[in-house]
Formats: structure tokens, C-alpha cells, sequence
């Protein structure tokens, strides 16, 4: 799989099998690469022919709007895996949550609920991302938040560089909260979160958190 955004880059070798069924790497040449089609017709799936030592190579290439966010539906597990939370009181329920009922995609979304006053952060460290233009998005479906603020953002080295408002109004009213052209530069260090403070009762889950790639 490819990011539509990035370098399309086909390996130069492929794997032949052998007539006693072992594999040895020999050079391929791919004929039929349209690259400015593959970056410019969005999510596809293409097959590129090539030959390699004589014979018909075949590779399939998938692009994609590739999110680079870790476990960003809560899918992976229970336990929050790549994310953090930070709350300066404890709530009653701040977990991840199998319940399809509740979940956008998937059986599983993050949850939170308590009978005192809301407040926490959201949050996760994007590692290994390359230079260039980024927007993040996450989807939020709560409710009984009374007067609350509620804000989705991106911190550059420890700094908040970008913010949207995100929304809580019903069960199962999903809202996405989406801000675009990150400026990014490889090395400085990137989180992306959610922060909310809301009435004491206020529910909600939180579910798709996307960052994805955007064309310069």
C-alpha cells in the first residue's frame, strides 16, 4: 500500500520460484508505470506488468489516503494502546469501550463518563513522519455536556499549533472535527489530541482519529 501523497516506489528485485521450489532474487523491469495517474486519481488499486529473468512479473499496488495515526479506532485493544490520557481528577469511566452500538467504525471507540465535572486530554506522539503538509481529523457522538468546551489539536514541539472546535450534541449525532495544512518538518516532535470539560454527568465517545497526508 501507498500514500497517494507520497514517492511511488517499486521494488527493483522480486522473488522467482525455482523449478525445486526455492527462491532466488532476480532484477525486474516494470513496463506499464503511469505514476502522474496512480498520484492524481485518489484511492485506487492499479496492476503493474514487468519483466523479470524472462518472465512475467505482476505487482499490485494499492493507493491509499494512509492514516498515520496508531490504533486511531480503538480497534487494536482495551487498553488505549499508542494513546495517553491526563485528567486533573480522576473519572469514573475514561477507558475504551467495546460497544458497536456506540462506535463509528468498528465494535470499539474511547468512552468517557462521570457523575462529577469533566476534563482530560487525548492524546498521542506521532512518530517517523516525514516532512510536508498534514490534516487531522476525529469523530465525536456525546451528550448532557451542559456548558462545555471541547477542542480538537495538533502540538509542534510541545506547542499548539492548530485547534477546532469539536462537537457533543445526542447519542448517535457523529461529528468530525477537521483542520487542514499542518506544516510539519521531520525531526520536531508532533501529538496530536482531543481536549474536553464539560458538566458533571457528560458522556461521549471519541472514534476515527485521522491524519493524513496532504498534496503540495
Amino acid at each position: 500500500m501507498l500514500d497517494i501523497n507520497g514517492d511511488i516506489v517499486l521494488p527493483d528485485k522480486v522473488n522467482a520460484i525455482m523449478n525445486d521450489n526455492s527462491r532466488r532474487e532476480v532484477d525486474v523491469v516494470w513496463h506499464n508505470v503511469d505514476v502522474d495517474t496512480m498520484k492524481n486519481s485518489g484511492p485506487a488499486k492499479y496492476t503493474i506488468l514487468g519483466t523479470a529473468d524472462g518472465m512475467e512479473a505482476v505487482c499490485n499496488v494499492s493507493m491509499i489516503e494512509y492514516n498515520y495515526i496508531q490504533n486511531w479506532s480503538f480497534e487494536d485493544d482495551l487498553n488505549a494502546t499508542g494513546w495517553t490520557t491526563s485528567f486533573p481528577k480522576k473519572l469514573n469511566e475514561l477507558k475504551v469501550m467495546d460497544k458497536p452500538d456506540d462506535s463509528q467504525t468498528g465494535t470499539r471507540h474511547f468512552h468517557f463518563w462521570s457523575s462529577e465535572a469533566v476534563e482530560f486530554n487525548l492524546e498521542q506522539e506521532i512518530k517517523n513522519l516525514g516532512s510536508g503538509k498534514y490534516k487531522y481529523a476525529v469523530s465525536t457522538m456525546g451528550g448532557d455536556m451542559g456548558d462545555y468546551t471541547a477542542y480538537a489539536y495538533v502540538k509542534i514541539n510541545g506547542e499548539i499549533v492548530a485547534t477546532a472546535d469539536a462537537t457533543f450534541t445526542a447519542w448517535d449525532e457523529w461529528h468530525t472535527t477537521e483542520f487542514i495544512e499542518i506544516d510539519y518538518h521531520k525531526g520536531d516532535t508532533i501529538v496530536v489530541g482531543l481536549y474536553v470539560k464539560a458538566a458533571a454527568g457528560a458522556w461521549g465517545s471519541i472514534d476515527d482519529a485521522m491524519l493524513n497526508s496532504i498534496k503540495e
